[in-house]
């Protein structure tokens, strides 16, 4: 069958430009709200058709521009995946250096062949629209597929009703603040493998009757799925490899971001009068930046210190924005929830030891230990003006989604560095006497709300899933601190 098409229909470039972006996602859609294309999807298309009608001006052929823009496009945004086949293969030209200079020889040359080549463009441009569109459909098929037949909940576990005496006295409910520092190790890794001694930040929590687990780990390596399974008081499900009892993969389809978003302790507190105050990475701004990033990184624009620039001021911001949020929040009338994930010690190290930004060149180690000096006064102030201000005492987890990697070439020690995690607690009343020092963080709420809302969950082993990648194998590891 034939595909009828007007000469005259340029469409090619815009599908071309947006190709990426939808590619992207329908690779990551369990981890990212819709939303987070919409915004580069009406950049990307309002520059291709400013740089349409700027070709256009130059050339005086509206379809040869056409052509131009598109071969432009699928040089943009193909630099990580050439990069990425020369660093496989071992050939010298995948450092930035020397690729670079390939590479913007590469389009100059490209450009000027279309513009000397004698062809019907206008016929081309038919042959291009034909092959765009059909690359596109290709990606949303699959797409739709993945979504329909590999949907994956998360394991569902009805809470028990609360105790109505509870519900009748829910103002002396005590606001609950669950406080992220992202990539914040242990204790104890911190000393033997970083050689940093953290004991006077421990003390001090202590000092204010916190518990700190000084054997707690990571239930994974990556955020959304530590935050998944945290938040929904479960782990994420999980098929076993036949050849191995102790190796897992993720069940296709799960939804982390919905689960995230629609997760069981959110829904359980407002179901029973809470107020919920969203200050994570999770609540739209972060995640665009983040997803922007990733697409980003797929082109040139992502050689070394162009992109990073741009990173360090985000996470900077919003970074500052979620920490002066914290210190200024007031008590309300209603029991409140209070969510804040704070990307901080986690790279890019944006800030030093005194909140000062930093230079492109930070060695690893320095950068992060900076960066626990930093957030560790920082932290110490809010709960100081959180522990003034409450009526009511309140429930404060302070808690490492995962520890950081990078720092050793020793595999152990690397995995314990990633794995262990800051795991404090302050819990009113009798609540300390429930934890343990190997709570992992599956547990954490399972412990709470049997403690204080009068729940029976019971509390599920401490297991550990490593995996090098967050889409990659998970492998149940028991070797800890």
């Amino acid at each position: 069958m034939k595909i009828k098409m007007k000469k005259d229909v340029l469409i090619h470039p815009f599908i071309f430009a947006i190709f990426p972006i939808l590619h992207l996602y329908s690779l990551n859609y369990y981890s990212y709200p819709p939303d987070v294309i919409v915004k580069p999807l009406v950049i990307i298309i309002l520059l291709t058709w400013i740089l349409l009608l700027l070709f256009n001006g130059i050339s005086k052929d509206y379809y040869k521009s056409g052509a131009v823009l598109s071969a432009f496009y699928l040089w943009f945004f193909s630099y990580d995946s050439i990069r990425s086949y020369l660093e496989i293969t071992g050939l010298v030209f995948f450092r930035h250096r020397y690729l670079l200079v390939l590479y913007f020889i590469s389009i100059v040359g490209i450009i000027i062949l279309i513009c000397k080549i004698r062809i019907d463009f206008r016929k081309l441009t038919k042959f291009l629209n034909i092959v765009s569109i059909f690359l596109s459909l290709l990606v949303i098929f699959n797409f739709v597929l993945l979504y329909s037949q590999n949907k994956t909940d998360l394991v569902q576990e009805h809470a028990t009703t609360v105790n109505n005496q509870h519900i009748l006295q829910k103002n002396k409910f005590p606001d609950i603040y669950y406080i992220i520092l992202d990539a914040y190790t242990s204790a104890r890794s911190l000393n033997e493998i970083l050689g940093f001694d953290n004991a006077q930040f421990i003390n001090s929590l202590q000092e204010k009757r916190f518990f700190i687990a000084t054997s707690s780990h990571s239930n994974y390596a990556w955020t959304p799925l530590c935050i998944a399974s945290t938040l929904n008081m479960e782990y994420l499900p999980m098929e076993m490899e036949k050849s191995d009892s102790s190796i897992f993969s993720l069940k296709k389809g799960i939804m982390l971001s919905k689960a995230i978003n629609e997760n069981k302790i959110v829904t359980f507190l407002k179901s029973i009068g809470y107020d919920y105050i969203d200050l994570s990475i999770w609540n739209g701004k972060y995640r665009e930046m983040e997803f922007s990033e990733g697409l980003i990184r797929k082109t040139v624009l992502s050689i070394p210190y162009v992109l990073h620039y741009f990173y360090v001021l985000f996470t900077r911001k919003h970074t500052l924005d979620n920490i002066n949020a914290l210190e200024v929040l007031q008590e309300t009338k209603k029991p409140t929830f209070i969510y804040a994930h704070i990307m901080i010690p986690h790279p890019p190290f944006a800030f030093d030891k005194d909140g000062k930004r930093t230079t492109f060149f930070v060695k690893v180690r320095e950068g992060y230990l900076d960066q626990i000096l930093y957030v560790n006064k920082r932290i110490m102030k809010i709960i100081d003006g959180i522990l003034m201000k409450s009526k009511t005492k309140p429930i404060i987890i302070i808690q490492g989604d995962h520890g950081i990697g990078g720092m050793t070439d020793d595999y152990e020690k690397s995995v314990k560095l990633r794995m262990n995690i800051l795991n404090a607690y302050y819990l009113p009343g009798d609540g300390e006497k429930k934890l343990y020092d190997s709570i992992s963080p599956v547990n954490s709420f399972r412990v709470i709300l049997n403690e204080y809302f009068k729940t029976d969950y019971k509390l599920l082993p401490d297991r550990s899933y490593y995996s090098a990648k967050e889409n990659g194998k998970l492998y149940d590891i028991n070797y800890f601190e």
